[in-house]
């Protein structure tokens, strides 16, 4: 028998059910009526007098003089909670069955109030509503609705848990493809780098490559970064920094490490040049060796691990309830009487006021206020981060990696919520010369969010300690706010280290030759102060502290000495819907950057002003002027398109009155389906003062250009496409039947990538341990293919690779007429298609009232059709010819049998 056909009759069970049980109820309302009616025609008077009728009429509630048993609703007020069986004896004592009561009441009562019902004497274990109610339980039954009704006071429920959760934990649907057991994939970049020649040197020219290697076997992911670089160095010395190193032609390596994820455990272990990752004074250099860590941010992207609002509140009698978070509605509830956790409050950063409005039944309405506060350093209650690494530091040097193979390294911090308001950490760390350990809590208080951390070392410079102490008060309703627009937020914080304290891994400070301002300092103190003072004007106060601390140990020649300090006054405003801007004043001498390091730059007023403009969506436009450090600056950026075929190109220019120097960037990008190019120069200028003096000499003009492509390979398939930037990727290939039509993946508006006459098309960017759905699209399908969902939902491993065919065999829709063996018309019934040597491969197929079918997904070949007819199926064939695509005429089809 088919399972449409037992899907059928099941539903004929279940309505011949309910037949029986309304006449039941019928049965016993009849027989209830007609006993009392028998009543009072035998008490009638032979002279027809009827007035005696009202007073012989009986209100006995089961005048059959037998108990009645009948089946009959059970609600928790207006909620149905399913059928029980009463029985109403002759003395109308209604008696309920206690084992099936209690079953059916078990997830409506708390555990104090089941334990009353168990209490309740029982009779052949019946139990009756008057002992019911002598225990506390209001159970009523209603004769004229025939149901038995339980009301429920507040204590009497469990405490309800109410959610306002918006997101869902990441967790993979049953129709997602799983990733090839074999994948990866190459990336390469070729460049070409041209310095013009120019008084101090000559012209000179270089190639330039870059290769980035993935594969993944099972859920091992190996993964190689590597290249060649030619004379002319492709990189820029940072601002503000020095650099020492000399660049060197030739092949380097800059990564290779293995990766292995247990994604239930939230845990990733790296072996080889592993990441190192820290918390709180700790440093977090690479390393030669292993790092496991557990980190629910990158294994369950789409799970919170931060604390969420939660609040309890009760109500009397059914209500309405609103809730609101910053005077937003969030969620709205229908509640029966009860006591009630809300949890999941969607907040944000600092003081967030919720309020539950209720609206009972009666109309009363209330509201409950209180106020929270929240902030990102925090964890949930229970929830947890660590990590651990040991092996010897690396560092990167001329785009080349090195080793400290003499030296060792290890490092480890352990983070986890206490409460959904506090939060404490742990954390060591050690190399050959410095150990340190430390410990922090962090707190959300109603009057703020405060962080306290602190550690000690010991080095051969002695023992030495430091404290950091942080309060942030956001968001929250000052004296200000009364006067102002909106809100406050004062931030507050205070750091002290001893001239001893020390920190693993600080040897590496200079190892790359990029040595950037270091400042030792035993205080610093910082105060930030902000309230909007209109719809559209915000000020800000902010001041900073640093005392230095000459006697600590210089680790880089590049060591500033003196007290660092500065305050100032910024004010921000929208100046029309596309141009924002901002004004600083203030006092400092805090100028990063130094002509001279053996001495403090001297404190001076500030001015510094900055406008940002996007004149449209994809373009932006920033410019600003600093008078303390004499630098001004504009930057442009544009772009056009989106997805495959994009472009965008920006310019970005820098002026040092300082030291008299100018530097331009400007270049232009290509993003295609299969490659990206960059071309870019890049100049130098001396002579650029203020004050008149504008004599401007070129330096360092240099012209790059870069190509990006990628291979990659799963389940066989081998495509070429743009550089792959995502943890995974897909390769997206037709299926034969559609072989020379163009795949469009994503939409006309967004092209992620295009499958064409030139091969399958790789998808870039698919993102790991996320539900995700790819959506196809492919122009020009013969008439009624069928191209299935049009989408490949994926639940991508880390560095996961997929084949997606786009089509199938299965791509025939056929229709035509069924008849019965009299030539009647096959109306109004489902059946099933499968190919005749594949009955497991199953089509629905419907008819309408003049025996018109339909069936989706079929292919080449013999098809057998089953209908469900009274009695067994009735069975039909179809032959569909080798070749066939999209729409298939059967014809009028009759029966070959029965099934």
């Amino acid at each position: 028998m088919m399972a449409g056909q037992k899907k059928n009759r099941g539903g004929g069970a279940a309505r011949l059910r309910l037949v029986r049980r309304f006449l039941t109820g019928s049965a016993v309302a009849a027989l209830a009526a007609a006993s009392a009616m028998s009543a009072v025609n035998a008490a009638a008077p032979a002279d027809g007098n009827t007035s005696i009728y009202q007073k012989n009429i009986t209100s006995k509630l089961n005048p059959t003089g037998r108990t009645i048993t009948m089946p009959v609703p059970l609600k928790d007020e207006n909620q149905a909670l399913g059928e029980i069986v009463v029985l109403i004896d002759p003395n109308d004592n209604v008696l309920l069955p206690k084992a099936a009561l209690a079953d059916k009441m078990t997830r409506v009562l708390d555990a104090a109030t089941m334990q009353k019902l168990h209490g309740v004497r029982d009779s052949n274990g019946q139990v009756s509503l008057a002992d019911l109610k002598s225990a506390g339980l209001n159970f009523r039954f209603d004769p004229n609705a025939l149901e038995l009704v339980f009301v429920l006071n507040a204590d009497q429920r469990p405490v309800g848990d109410l959610s306002l959760r918006r997101y869902n934990a990441p967790v993979a649907s049953a129709a997602s493809i799983r990733p090839a057991m074999f994948s990866g994939y190459l990336n390469m970049f070729a460049g070409f780098d041209h310095r013009w020649g120019d008084n101090n040197r000559d012209a000179d020219s270089s190639g330039r490559l870059d290769f980035e290697s993935v594969f993944r076997l099972w859920n091992v992911v190996i993964e190689n970064d590597f290249a060649y670089d030619g004379l002319v160095n492709g990189y820029d010395c940072p601002v503000s920094a020095i650099c020492t190193y000399d660049h060197k032609d030739g092949f380097k390596r800059r990564r290779s490490r293995l990766i292995y994820d247990l994604p239930d455990n939230q845990m990733r272990i790296q072996i080889g040049d592993a990441d190192t990752y820290g918390t709180g004074f700790q440093r977090a250099p690479d390393v030669l060796g292993v790092t496991i860590e557990k980190s629910p941010r990158k294994l369950r992207p789409g799970e919170s691990i931060r604390p969420t609002g939660r609040s309890s509140f009760r109500i009397e009698r059914g209500s309405d309830v609103e809730v609101l978070v910053n005077g937003a509605i969030v969620q709205r509830f229908r509640l029966r009487a009860g006591n009630y956790n809300l949890s999941d409050l969607p907040l944000g950063t600092g003081a967030n006021d919720i309020q539950l409005i209720i609206t009972d039944e009666t109309g009363e309405r209330r509201t409950l206020a209180f106020t929270t506060y929240f902030d990102g350093n925090l964890l949930g209650q229970g929830k947890s981060e660590w990590s651990l690494t040991a092996g010897a530091p690396s560092y990167f040097k001329d785009n080349n990696r090195e080793y400290r193979s003499d030296e060792k390294f290890a490092s480890g911090f352990f983070r986890y919520g206490l409460t959904d308001q506090v939060t404490g950490e742990v954390h060591a760390q050690a190399d050959d010369n410095v150990r340190m350990a430390g410990l922090g809590v962090f707190s959300a208080l109603p009057w703020g969010f405060v962080g306290l951390q602190g550690a000690v070392s010991n080095s051969d410079s002695g023992n030495g300690f430091a404290v950091n102490a942080n309060w942030d008060l956001v968001n929250f309703k000052g004296p200000m706010s009364y006067f102002a627009y909106g809100r406050e937020s004062l931030r507050l914080g205070a750091e002290y280290r001893t001239s001893e304290f020390r920190t693993p891994g600080e040897f590496l400070t200079t190892a790359s030759g990029i040595l950037f301002p270091q400042y030792n300092y035993r205080w610093r103190f910082l105060a930030s102060y902000s309230v909007p003072l209109t719809e559209k004007v915000s000020a800000t106060l902010s001041g900073r502290y640093q005392i230095a601390d000459d006697k600590a140990l210089a680790l880089s020649p590049y060591t500033l000495k003196g007290d660092r300090y500065g305050v100032d006054l910024t004010l921000s405003s929208m100046l029309t819907p596309t141009l924002s801007g901002s004004l600083t004043v203030g006092y400092s001498n805090e100028s990063y950057l130094f002509s001279d390091t053996s001495k403090n730059d001297q404190a001076d007023f500030r001015v510094m002003g900055r406008l940002y403009w996007r004149p449209t969506e994809n373009t932006r436009v920033a410019v600003g002027h600093d008078t303390l450090n004499k630098e001004t600056y504009a930057s442009a950026y544009t772009s056009a398109g989106r997805g495959v075929d994009r472009w965008d190109a920006t310019v970005d220019v820098l002026s040092n009155g300082r030291n008299e120097t100018a530097s331009a960037t400007a270049g232009a990008a290509y993003y295609g389906n299969r490659m990206e190019a960059r071309v870019s120069h890049t100049g130098g200028f001396d002579g650029v003062g203020y004050g008149g003096s504008f004599d401007p000499t070129s330096r360092d003009q240099r012209s790059s250009l870069r190509v990006g492509s990628s291979v990659a390979f799963a389940d066989g398939a081998v495509a070429i496409g743009q550089p792959i930037r995502g943890n995974g990727f897909a390769i997206v290939t037709p299926h034969e039947s559609i072989a020379g039509k163009t795949v469009t993946v994503g939409s006309n508006d967004d092209v992620r990538a295009r499958a064409d006459k030139f091969g399958p098309a790789v998808v870039a960017d698919i993102p790991a341990y996320t539900p995700s759905s790819t959506a196809v699209e492919v122009a020009d399908l013969p008439v009624g293919y069928s191209l299935g969902s049009g989408a490949f939902d994926t639940f991508a491993p880390y560095r996961g690779g997929y084949k997606f065919e786009v089509g199938s065999a299965y791509s025939v829709q056929a229709f035509g007429t069924l008849l019965k063996a009299d030539g009647e018309p096959v109306s109004l019934l489902t059946g099933v298609a499968y190919p005749a040597d594949n009955p497991e491969k199953q089509v629905a197929v419907f008819t309408n009232s003049t025996g018109k079918f339909g069936a989706d997904g079929l292919a080449p070949g013999r098809w057998i059709i089953d209908m469900a007819t009274e009695g067994a199926p009735t069975r039909y064939m179809i032959d569909i010819p080798k070749g066939t695509d999209g729409l298939f005429r059967a014809g009028t089809l009759k029966p070959s049998g029965r099934g």
